[in-house]
């Protein structure tokens, strides 16, 4: 499903904080397929909005969980001291209050339209993303490149400006306080997955959040960053396959295991 915002929802009008709002689309996209139980998947963003939704509505439809990359928390906390690379983080900030200086919310306004200033450092902001993938320093640069000269012919980060920014400003603003003793009540199967290489999330964050849900699996992928479906697609594809492969455990699987 894509998030309000985003994709064929970019202009789905959001009416709480972003991963809130999430929580409750998918139980309400749940309800109107008529499915009763599903697999979950979520990745980077996606995977923190799966973890919200938890936290906020529990995951009794939900019967297997693949997590790749993304912690509990998006800044530190006395309970978890991980979180996301600092670096980014001020950028979010930094995005956000110029968003707000400009007085920007509205998502009917084309990127086009928008003052140069926040233009300027929304298009950097996102052409500077390659920079977090561990790919080679020539590779990168080629990216940039590419991503540059996307943002002037038009590009989906730019067409779908203000969803990203919603999702900016919930990371900003909102702290969802899941902490480890929530994920010792997760009952379903969990795998999460993780590059060794990463510069947004450290592998120590995977491997405590994984010391904490009873059924959980970690998946390394050693030369990878953080987005490891793009440096080794072919091994994340086996790993997906395989999860959607595994039979789904049910609340009453879960009791009888117990027993």
């Amino acid at each position: 499903m894509d998030r309000r915002g985003l994709g064929k929802s970019g202009m789905a009008r959001q009416t709480k904080p972003h991963f809130e709002q999430f929580s409750e689309d998918l139980d309400d996209l749940l309800n109107a397929l008529g499915h009763a139980q599903v697999k979950l998947v979520g990745s980077s963003q996606g995977a923190y909005a799966c973890l919200v939704k938890y936290k906020l509505s529990g995951f009794d439809r939900i019967t297997n969980f693949f997590l790749v990359e993304h912690a509990i928390t998006v800044l530190p906390t006395r309970d978890f001291r991980y979180g996301c690379q600092p670096a980014l983080v001020e950028e979010y900030r930094s995005l956000v209050a110029l968003w707000r200086k400009h007085k920007l919310n509205n998502p009917d306004v084309p990127f086009r339209t928008l003052p140069e200033e926040f233009r300027r450092a929304y298009a950097n902001h996102f052409c500077a993303t390659g920079e977090y993938l561990d790919y080679p320093i020539w590779r990168r640069r080629l990216i940039r490149l590419l991503f540059q000269s996307q943002c002037k012919v038009g590009w989906s980060a730019v067409e779908m400006w203000h969803g990203a920014m919603k999702i900016m400003e919930d990371y900003v603003d909102h702290d969802y306080g899941i902490t480890l003793k929530d994920l010792e009540q997760i009952h379903v199967p969990v795998t999460l997955v993780y590059g060794r290489r990463s510069e947004l999330f450290e592998s120590a964050s995977m491997l405590e959040m994984a010391r904490h849900i009873p059924n959980a699996q970690t998946i390394a992928f050693e030369n990878s960053g953080h987005a490891c479906f793009l440096t080794e697609p072919i091994k994340f594809r086996k790993e997906l396959v395989q999860f959607l492969a595994e039979p789904p455990v049910t609340a009453q699987r879960v009791s009888a295991r117990a027993v």
